[in-house]
């Protein structure tokens, strides 16, 4: 709860329900029932709910709260909750939750609403869950790999003719396989090369809040910054308001805290 109070954006990730819950992603063709929102959406793969589970995870009543939606939206927080189904926000337009996505497949009365022991409120912009996360497994073939390291990476580097400077903001980056790296460090790669061809190597400031790297190839994350580093920055300094990994990564990648900006 503590920790919940302290940031700007909630997300909750939980099946609509559980207990003997069972899902699949069939083919389009495989799956004849009408869309929910309209016909005129293409996608190849839609959502099945193969079994319903016993147990309703939106009620009305709860033994302890230990999160009030009420209390965050008075705080200025965004709340989203990301069900396998559909995806609902808290914000202080209403005092329920509002229904702003649904899967590929699901209909709005028979999958979601039946299972709530509450009405939500349908969003007059409601909007398809992006189909490509039920294209397949993975996050390489969902396609996610490629809009968080090429398509967002150039909005993530500002550069300044004034001190040949860099700014890389890697807020929010969690790597956690080596193909995150492999990815990432291509895509700088590829990205800076021009730069550093025509203005020689670049003096780079990076910011590393909230940025996350899993255990298990953290090292080996370590290694690829190094190596890429010492061919493309002439100079670089590092910031992170998080304490914990100043003092993780401090030794190898000396970062600061923010409050040295």
């Amino acid at each position: 709860m503590d920790i919940s109070q302290a940031t700007k954006n909630v997300v909750f990730l939980t099946p609509l329900t559980c207990k003997g819950l069972e899902i699949d992603v069939v083919n389009r063709s495989e799956q004849k029932l009408p869309h929910t929102i309209t016909d005129e959406y293409t996608w190849s793969r839609r959502l099945v709910i193969k079994k319903e589970g016993q147990v309703k995870k939106f009620v009305t009543t709860v033994s302890e709260v230990t999160f009030s939606g009420d209390m965050a939206v008075s705080q200025g927080q965004s709340v989203t909750y990301i069900t396998e189904r559909c995806v609902f926000k808290r914000t202080w337009e209403h005092p329920t939750l509002i229904l702003t996505e649904i899967a590929p497949g699901i209909n709005l009365e028979k999958d979601v609403l039946s299972h709530m022991e509450f009405k939500p409120v349908i969003s007059k912009d409601l909007k398809l869950m992006r189909p490509e996360i039920y294209e397949a497994e993975g996050l390489r073939v969902m396609g996610l790999q490629q809009s968080l390291f090429h398509t967002n990476l150039k909005e993530r580097l500002h550069y300044q003719t004034e001190g040949n400077t860099l700014f890389f903001n890697m807020a929010g980056l969690s790597l956690s396989t080596q193909e995150d790296i492999q990815e990432l460090m291509s895509g700088l790669e590829k990205t800076l090369s021009p730069l550093t061809t025509k203005n020689g190597k670049l003096n780079a400031v990076v910011n590393y809040e909230h940025f996350d790297c899993h255990e298990h190839v953290l090292e080996e994350y370590i290694a690829a910054i190094a190596r890429f580093e010492k061919s493309f920055y002439a100079s670089v300094r590092r910031y992170s308001g998080r304490a914990f990994y100043r003092a993780k990564l401090s030794k190898q990648l000396q970062i600061r805290s923010s409050d040295d900006l």
